[in-house]
């Protein structure tokens, strides 16, 4: 039986460290309208509802929530980087 070799998935998202810093520019945010009175609490159930590994909302002015899905050893990245949507 032959073994199937394992492919590196494609990554939906990149990571662009900001010189200088510790912090990392996100590119490939997906990016979702959120409804409801409390959009912090709607961005949040979203946010778990999709099991993404970070999110970041909008301001109160558009409605929105940022969603990632990282993979990885950027699954961490929360713990030692700022993230940024770029």
């Amino acid at each position: 039986m032959a073994r199937r070799e394992k492919t590196p998935r494609r990554l939906s998202y990149r990571l662009v460290a900001i010189p200088g810093t510790s912090n990392q520019l996100v590119l490939g945010i997906r990016w979702q309208t959120v409804l409801g009175e409390d959009l912090q609490k709607e961005a949040l159930r979203l946010a778990r509802k999709v099991k993404a590994t970070h999110f970041v909302h909008s301001d109160a002015r558009s409605p929105s929530v940022g969603l990632l899905v990282a993979k990885g050893k950027e699954r961490r990245a929360k713990t030692r980087a700022s993230l940024f949507s770029a």
